[in-house]
């Protein structure tokens, strides 16, 4: 987020409103004050988690302008359900169409250019500002992001970001440096726990064999894995390999890899006009139909009547 000039008076500021009067945040302000951009932002020693500080709390119910260039600050920005619009970052041709309920992440020197595209677009979005070591130490674990920057998400992640937003915002309201401490440290789980993380996150000490097996399939969906080459990187013949993946995860290697793959295609559909063959590709699905046969059996409909479906209940919702 771009919100330099903004932030120019947040320290002698608690709460900022583009409008110039203050009002906090609930669920009904949401839905009838529909074009106010508000910005809450840490003081020096509200918090004693100095490692990482809250620099902005930000809420865009309806985003008008796009953010475009190099950005200067570390921000977890939260597309809520209903939104829509195109996203770019260095490196990409061209935006790609993108809808909520989705994150994306910005990190100093990104260049990045986001927003809503057309008239028809309704972009509401709310995002953490932070600044500090911890900050730092997120997005060299991969908490930030990981290689992709835009990441569909499941409505559930979205609400509990949401929780933790009115909550920041409610500390910051108070100046009560304990809710803030604990904010700051149930924003770190929510990070470590997101896709983003597993992603970027390497086996640990305490893993099974087939857990490190799992971790490396999560992080590199697209590729074509072969389960035999994956029991001998487990150190085990495929008949053993396939008894302790049952035993553990309670279903076949093939069915595991294949049930990670489609909930990572329900997430690209939900959130992207990507094209089912595209879509179907990036999740390691090596011909179409074989992906459309998956998912219409695990969906009762196949990926493009299911996306339309989904549309269609957004916009009722909206």
């Amino acid at each position: 987020m771009d919100v330099t000039d903004a932030l120019a008076g947040a320290s002698a500021r608690r709460e900022l409103e583009l409008d110039g009067h203050a009002q906090k945040i609930d669920e009904s302000a949401r839905k009838k004050d529909p074009g106010h951009h508000r910005l809450w932002a840490e003081l020096r020693g509200d918090s004693r988690l100095e490692s990482l500080r809250i620099a902005a709390l930000g809420w865009v119910p309806r985003k008008v302008e796009r953010v475009t260039g190099v950005q200067e600050r570390f921000s977890l920005c939260v597309l809520r359900a209903g939104s829509a619009g195109t996203y770019r970052e260095a490196g990409e041709s061209a935006p790609r169409r993108v809808r909520g309920p989705g994150v994306f992440f910005v990190w100093p020197g990104g260049r990045q250019d986001y927003g809503p595209a057309a008239r028809a677009d309704r972009w509401e979005e709310f995002y953490f500002t932070v600044e500090g070591e911890r900050a730092a130490e997120w997005l060299k674990a991969g908490w930030w992001g990981g290689e992709a920057r835009f990441w569909p998400v499941e409505e559930a992640a979205v609400d509990e970001a949401w929780r933790l937003f009115q909550a920041g915002c409610e500390a910051l309201e108070r100046r009560d440096g304990r809710a803030l401490d604990r904010l700051k440290l149930a924003l770190e789980r929510w990070l470590a726990e997101g896709p983003w993380a597993a992603a970027a996150s390497g086996p640990r000490p305490g893993d099974t064999r087939v857990g490190r097996v799992v971790e490396a399939w999560r992080r590199d969906l697209a590729r074509a894995w072969s389960l035999r080459e994956s029991a001998r990187a487990a150190g085990m013949s495929y008949t053993r390999f396939r008894a302790r993946f049952v035993e553990e995860l309670g279903r076949s290697p093939h069915a595991h890899l294949t049930r990670l793959r489609l909930e990572l295609a329900r997430r690209w559909l939900r959130a992207t006009e990507e094209p089912v063959k595209a879509v179907a590709q990036r999740c390691g699905f090596p011909r179409v139909e074989t992906f459309i046969r998956a998912f219409a059996k695990a969906h009762g409909a196949p990926p493009a009547r299911w996306r339309a479906e989904q549309a269609a209940k957004r916009k009722t919702r909206a």
